[in-house]
């Protein structure tokens, strides 16, 4: 699935991402629909999302669907308790075997790091790791600049012999705290902490469960993806915020 993706110059994490905030949105705002197309859709969505094997959406997709049943099971009276608890059961087991094809190479390469060849996404990931990690040691408390990380990490690929960021020539730290830490220093790091922290303070005291999800999906993409540096990223997580802080899908427009 992740090819077909490919052939069109999309990426399988940023698509992820919207079949996620799709799937939050039916949850809750599509109450237009009836249960049985409600159902259905999340379904193909949830399955499309693991069908890219993208490993972290696939985290937050059942970190989700956790959430949602959580949260269902205090209004839900015993015999859909008990039919919810089934089907999250169901979903766990069939995400875990679909999953299973890239976690379980992804957890072997990373207990043989001595054996690295850098040929696979896991191990570029860990060399991407390595040299931003070299790099952050050195930074002032201002950072570089954000227009400067992407070569000061192809200098400290050459510096220390990672040969499959050189020969990809992509050098993006592919984390967006580590790449904030770079370009902005402690005050760039400190900055985004205290917006996520603003956004997850404003979700749960307005017990606004999307604008929860989303900034838990975009929270946790940016450990694997500088999805905030990205257009990609930042325009739908921009978008989404912004009216979610203001209005809650729960909430009926007066």
């Amino acid at each position: 699935m992740s090819e077909i993706l490919d052939g069109f110059g999309i990426h399988r994490s940023y698509f992820s991402i919207s079949l996620l905030i799709a799937i939050m949105l039916i949850f809750g705002g599509g109450d237009q629909l009836n249960k049985i197309k409600k159902y259905i859709s999340i379904i193909f969505l949830s399955v499309m999302i693991l069908l890219f094997q993208s490993k972290m959406n696939a985290i937050i997709l059942v970190s989700i669907f956790i959430l949602f049943w959580a949260l269902s099971m205090r209004r839900l009276p015993v015999r859909l308790k008990i039919f919810s608890t089934v089907a999250l059961l169901f979903f766990l087991t069939f995400s875990g075997l679909v999953a299973k094809k890239r976690f379980a190479p992804m957890f072997e390469r990373i207990e043989n790091r001595d054996a690295f060849t850098g040929r696979n996404s896991t191990e570029e990931r860990y060399q991407y790791l390595e040299a931003s990690f070299a790099l952050a040691k050195e930074t002032p408390p201002l950072g570089y600049g954000m227009g400067d990380v992407n070569n000061l990490i192809k200098s400290k690929a050459e510096e220390i012999g990672l040969q499959r960021i050189l020969e990809k020539k992509i050098y993006d730290p592919h984390n967006e705290f580590i790449k904030i830490y770079l370009g902005l220093g402690v005050v760039g790091l400190i900055s985004i902490v205290i917006l996520f922290y603003k956004l997850f303070y404003r979700a749960i005291t307005n017990k606004n469960i999307f604008l929860f999800g989303i900034t838990w999906a975009v929270f946790c993409s940016c450990f694997t993806e500088s999805y905030l540096s990205r257009q990609g990223g930042i325009v739908p997580f921009l978008i989404f915020s912004c009216l979610l802080i203001q209005f809650n899908p729960k909430q009926k427009i007066p």
